[in-house]
């Protein structure tokens, strides 16, 4: 672009931004020398507005980003919320699974049961 811009004095301008560059006017530009000589008001105008786009994506990206990120913490928070009432809710199903089972061993021992009366819950594993 430079050698084009000084062969033929035109005006040309080139700004560029990597987006995770993340400092103030961090962008690389170009102005041809005829671009500066004859408009130098203009090409300062031209530099900083492009400065300023660059800060307000950058600005915008971060935002998102940010927000993003805000998202999947309450989507995790809730997924592991529902995942420890699950846990609970299981412990609960066991624990009143064992509960029916200590009985039922009790009344075998005590000859309150038969194996040939006992109900078909108990080869059902946690129902």
């Amino acid at each position: 672009v430079e050698r084009l811009a000084l062969e033929t004095n035109g005006w040309f301008f080139i700004a560029g931004q990597h987006p995770n560059a993340s400092s103030n006017n961090s962008f690389l530009h170009y102005a041809s020398p005829a671009m500066v000589e004859d408009a130098w008001a203009q090409t300062s105008t031209l530099i900083n507005g492009f400065g300023g786009a660059v800060q307000g994506l950058l600005a915008f990206n971060k935002q998102q980003v940010q927000e993003q990120t805000v998202l999947m913490n309450e989507q995790y928070m809730e997924a592991k919320q529902q995942k420890e009432a699950a846990v609970v809710e299981a412990l609960e199903k066991q624990k009143e699974h064992s509960a029916r089972l200590l009985s039922m061993i009790e009344q075998l021992r005590d000859g309150t049961l038969s194996i040939e009366n006992m109900p078909p819950t108990v080869n059902t594993p946690l129902e």
